[in-house]
């Protein structure tokens, strides 16, 4: 497992140094589900557009519980609705979960919890994360990954679209 994480935060690390495109502010929010939900899951009700009235912490924060949302349905369509399209650095974190639900898997864990986040910057959240612990099980019939909590300091970075505020690069700092 630790092999497995280490991979996750390796590829992770590479977007961040690469960032996001700036050009293309547009995020994708398909309103169809996501092809790849778990069999189980009750889908999450979502919206086209990201809630008009957040500031750029309560985006970040919402963006969190969307992808904790999604770590235990298998559902990313409300999650990729609070992302910036061709948001190079939020990917990963998205299309694992749809890849392990891809292959029948799943997790079992609470996600992340936001502890802190400040505004330091117009339009950039740096947020204290707790990332509880779990079990992933990559695909049908493997053996689960178990992995402990960790902590960590991330960069988000916000943008407007549709009169809402999207998630357009996310950044591991510590």
């Amino acid at each position: 497992m630790i092999q497995v994480r280490f991979a996750a935060l390796l590829a992770a690390l590479t977007l961040v140094l690469v960032g996001c495109s700036d050009d293309d502010p547009e995020p994708n929010v398909d309103p169809t589900p996501s092809t790849r939900p778990s069999d189980t899951a009750e889908p999450t009700p979502t919206t086209s557009a990201p809630p008009a009235s957040l500031t750029p912490v309560q985006a970040v924060r919402a963006w969190v519980q969307e992808r904790n949302r999604a770590l235990t349905s298998g559902d990313t369509t409300a999650l990729r609705g609070l992302t910036a399209d061709k948001c190079g650095s939020c990917e990963p974190y998205i299309d694992l979960i749809e890849d392990v639900y891809a292959a029948g898997g799943s997790y079992e864990t609470t996600g992340w919890t936001v502890d802190n986040a400040k505004e330091l910057e117009d339009l950039e959240v740096t947020a204290a994360i707790t990332m509880g612990a779990g079990v992933m099980i990559a695909a049908s019939g493997t053996a689960p990954d178990k992995y402990e909590e960790d902590k960590a300091i991330f960069r988000f970075k916000v943008k407007p679209f549709e009169g809402g505020l999207v998630v357009s690069y996310i950044g591991l700092i510590r």
